[in-house]
C-alpha cells in the first residue's frame, strides 16, 4: 500500500503462536529490521506487512532458525522489488 511519506515503512507481525516467549519474539523482530534496513531495495513510499505462515515456530536457540528467517526475508525483499 502506497503512503504519503518519502520513505517506505516495514512491520511485522509475530504472535506468540510462532514465538511463545517475548525474549525471541523481540528477537526475531530486531532481526527483521537490521535485515530490512541492510537490504532495502526501495526508493519509494510504501507500507509492508509481513506475516510468518501459519505453522511457522521460531526459536533463537536453534541457529537453523534464525538463518532460515533471515533467508526468507531476503528472498520476500527481492520477490517485491
Amino acid at each position: 500500500m502506497q503512503n504519503n511519506m518519502c520513505n517506505n515503512r516495514y512491520a511485522i507481525i509475530l504472535s506468540a503462536k510462532n514465538t511463545p516467549w517475548s525474549v525471541h519474539r523481540n528477537f526475531f523482530r530486531r532481526t527483521f529490521y537490521d535485515v530490512v534496513n541492510n537490504t532495502n531495495p526501495w526508493y519509494s513510499s510504501y507500507d509492508i506487512v509481513f506475516s510468518p505462515r501459519k505453522g511457522k515456530f521460531f526459536d533463537k536457540t536453534f541457529e537453523t532458525h534464525t538463518i532460515e528467517f533471515v533467508r526468507e526475508i531476503e528472498f520476500l525483499l527481492k520477490k517485491i522489488s
